[in-house]
């Protein structure tokens, strides 16, 4: 509806005053009569050109002009999907928008780009190409065959073309191999998930279990796995980085004398190394050995504060890294090596390992310490405080006061350091359990004492505080639970060995925050076998 006025209001509006144009400043002097600003006619050195005016990459034309027309479409498309939201609930509008709307415009906009780039992309690299695997015969050209490839915002229909040996009936699609859908053991390309969506899936799958990672990754992607697909790309990126790992063990243990080791990521050099090791349960499938115990080991440095009291917090553990395995003790403390030259962790002027009284953890510790080193090595001391409570149960009874206040006695010994009167008052209890002839709670108490008389030489809990180290292990006891026991021992599973260590290797990979640092490798790895296939088949017939 157009308003206008009437002829005497139109009449009583004053008229508008017309503005006067502002006055220009005189020119400068020896300017010739030029105004403005000066001219910056400084010169720009040829060394900085490039970051003046970079140089500009021209795309092909014939991709040029597709993914012009189709942007357009893309363009025509989200104002329809803002028409349309305003017309619908103009109240609503903006949250419609941002919460679905615009998102799924976006996931098909991106399949219309990838389509529109895909029509000129098939790898095409001639009609006759020399066979890499039989270097006889020819690879001949037989036109362009259609697949579906599954991308983060939906599945795109591609054609590529595709070559068959006329020797050895070898098949390949040049683009399979460079987008990472040949279907090598560590990346099943034969699903059509290209690999970043595969690395996604399978950090679902490695942190929840599949059931649990397949619901979710339907809420994530618009084209979802199955669970089987889910699970079987779950066991591939496990084994590549259990490749990986046995790649770098090979290098640093097979030869002794041309040995190497990961290189040093840190930036600084630490003052404390700390390791600790333990062992956690798995329940497997096989009837012949229900349970498996798999090995782990948590590293990292720590900034020390001496003079520490018990009641204090513990210095913080950074730069952590986990290493696990089914293997047994000597792999998990090769693994262990490995880690330990990544951190920089031989730079370190004290190496401290704490874990509990398992003998097969002791008997390899001192292979970590490098020469120049010293060696710390601590019994948990919650673990002796465990000990401490089954010779006290034993004599006094789970719930007895005394039998607290008897516990707190011996444990405020073993921190001050007093291993004398802490000894002389586990021979007295087992002696007063004689007297009241208790002899099996008094044969309890002196096993008791034994264990701590075998692992004497770990009690060194005074010097730990007073040097602003650790008496606990709790980092090997968390990282036990949520690495392995959170998604390995739940209600009803039953693994193989070959399905835990791999989701053991790559929750183990995740938390030590070197998932980026894969994937990125396995990008450069798929790069340099397109490169091997391009040089090896370059030869024309």
């Amino acid at each position: 509806m157009i308003v206008t006025l009437n002829r005497k209001i139109r009449d009583r509006i004053p008229a508008p005053v017309p503005e006067m144009p502002k006055k220009c400043s005189p020119p400068r002097p020896g300017t010739g009569g030029r105004r403005g600003r000066k001219p910056n006619t400084a010169a720009v050195p040829a060394s900085q050109l490039s970051d003046v005016a970079p140089a500009r990459f021209s795309l092909p034309p014939q991709i040029n002009a597709v993914v012009e027309a189709a942007g357009q479409g893309i363009l025509r498309s989200l104002l329809e999907t803002l028409e349309k939201a305003y017309a619908t609930s103009p109240e609503g509008a903006v949250s419609r928008l941002l919460e679905r709307d615009i998102p799924n415009w976006a996931r098909h906009a991106g399949r219309a780009a990838m389509e529109a780039i895909m029509l000129h992309e098939r790898g095409f690299l001639g009609s006759t190409l020399v066979c890499p695997e039989c270097e006889e015969g020819f690879l001949r050209f037989q036109g362009d065959r259609p697949r579906g490839v599954r991308t983060m915002c939906g599945q795109i229909d591609i054609r590529r073309s595709y070559y068959v040996c006329n020797s050895c009936r070898k098949s390949v699609a040049p683009l399979d191999l460079q987008l990472g859908l040949d279907g090598t053991p560590d990346s099943p390309g034969d699903s059509g998930f290209l690999p970043g969506v595969q690395e996604v899936v399978a950090l679902a799958g490695s942190r929840l279990s599949f059931p649990d990672a397949t619901r979710l990754i339907a809420k994530v992607l618009p084209d979802p796995p199955s669970l089987r697909t889910l699970e079987r790309i779950t066991r591939a990126l496990g084994s590549a980085v259990q490749g990986e790992r046995n790649r770098e063990r090979r290098e640093a243990y097979q030869d002794p004398a041309n040995s190497k080791f990961p290189a040093c990521e840190a930036t600084t050099t630490p003052e404390v190394a700390v390791v600790a090791v333990d062992g956690g349960m798995c329940r497997m499938r096989s009837a012949a050995e229900p349970y498996r115990e798999f090995k782990m080991a948590v590293l990292g440095s720590l900034n020390p504060i001496p003079g520490r009291k018990k009641e204090e917090p513990p210095p913080f553990v950074l730069n952590k890294a986990y290493t696990a395995t089914f293997e047994g003790p000597d792999e998990v403390f090769r693994f262990c090596g490995l880690e330990f030259a990544r951190l920089g962790l031989d730079r370190a002027s004290v190496v401290q390992v704490l874990a509990d009284g398992a003998p097969w953890i002791w008997n390899r510790t001192r292979d970590l310490a490098q020469p120049g080193q010293r060696l710390v090595e601590t019994l948990d001391f919650y673990h002796a405080c465990d000990h401490i409570r089954e010779a006290a149960h034993a004599f006094f009874g789970p719930d007895s006061k005394k039998g607290r206040a008897w516990q707190k006695a011996r444990q405020a010994q073993l921190l001050a350091g007093r291993l004398g009167p802490f000894f002389t008052s586990l021979e007295r209890l087992a002696q007063r359990a004689d007297k009241l002839g208790r002899a099996p709670e008094a044969e309890t108490i002196r096993d008791e004492k034994a264990y701590f008389h075998k692992h004497r030489r770990l009690l060194n809990y005074k010097r730990c505080l007073d040097d602003g180290l650790l008496i606990g292990s709790g980092m090997i006891e968390g990282g036990i639970r949520f690495i392995g026991k959170d998604r390995l021992h739940r209600t009803g599973m039953r693994w193989s060995e070959a399905g835990a260590e791999g989701i053991l290797a790559l929750r183990c990979l995740e938390s030590s925050g070197r998932w980026e640092r894969f994937c990125e490798s396995r990008e450069q790895a798929r790069a340099a076998r397109y490169q091997a296939f391009r040089w090896a088949t370059a030869r024309a017939a």
